[in-house]
This record gives structure tokens, sequence and C-alpha cells, in this order.
């Protein structure tokens, strides 16, 4: 994809404001839920990883921190327009590179059933059973990491 940006931002960025609006549209709205009304107060610690075309927001995924040197990849979005055209594997790629440059040892995340095969060819496996998160049968998924060169 051309002419295609990826920034970091955070809660206090104008820009998240536009994520909220996007996962909401991509992510809440479709199973009947109000991002709006869940409390996101954690979020102050995560990554969030934009991507921008043409000054336009098509894509966000977050990147927590967890307690055991690994992160969470979570509440990917990519606009309906471009869904399929690789906007989300480069946030992921990107949110790769951010959790090796943090010095993680690992990627996890809850994945939709329906996604699970985007992550797999990122080289993501399934651990566990399904379960279900938001109304919707889901799968845990974790990626080791290299270790970065010092």
């Amino acid at each position: 994809m051309t002419g295609l940006e990826i920034k970091c931002i955070t809660t206090n960025d104008a820009a998240y404001q536009e994520v909220l609006r996007l996962r909401h549209t991509v992510l809440r709205a479709p199973l009947g839920m109000d991002i709006y009304t869940e409390d996101l107060h954690h979020e102050v610690n995560d990554c969030i990883l934009t991507a921008w075309q043409r000054q336009q927001l098509i894509g966000c995924v977050l990147l927590k921190p967890l307690a055991d040197n690994t992160m969470k990849l979570r509440a990917m979005a990519v606009h309906p327009s471009v869904q399929g055209q690789g906007v989300g594997r480069l946030l992921v790629l990107q949110a790769e590179r951010e959790a090796i440059a943090q010095h993680a040892k690992g990627i996890v995340l809850h994945a939709r059933v329906s996604a699970k095969g985007f992550y797999e060819k990122l080289g993501y496996e399934i651990i566990g059973e399904p379960f279900a998160e938001v109304t919707l049968p889901h799968v845990k998924m974790r990626k080791q990491l290299p270790t970065q060169e010092r």
C-alpha cells in the first residue's frame, strides 16, 4: 500500500479520538456495543499504533506491556474500505518491531476465530481452547520474538 504512514500515539494525542471512532465502527457497533461506555483508562500505558493514508486514519492496533516481559496485541481495527490490502499486516509487523525494541520476548493476543488465519500467516500459534470474548469466539495466540542485538 503506497503512501502509508505508521506512527505511535498516546491517549493524550488528538488522534486518539479518531482511533476510538474507528474501533467503535469496526469492532463494537457491529456487535451492538458502545466503546464509549468502556473503561479505557488503562490504555494510557499502551503503544497505540496508527496507520494513516493521505492524512486519514485507516487502521490501528494497541500494544500493551505485560508483567512477564511479553506484550499483548489488542484492538486491531482496519477501516472497511481498505481491509484485505495489507494494512493490518503492516501494523502487526510494526508492533513486533516496537515490542522487540522494548526487549519483549513475545507477543500474545486474543484473535476472533474469523481472524486466526491472518495471525497464523504472520507466525502466531494458537494456545489453549476457544473462548468467548465480546460475545464472539476467540482463541489465544502467541509468537516468540527474536532478541534484539545489543
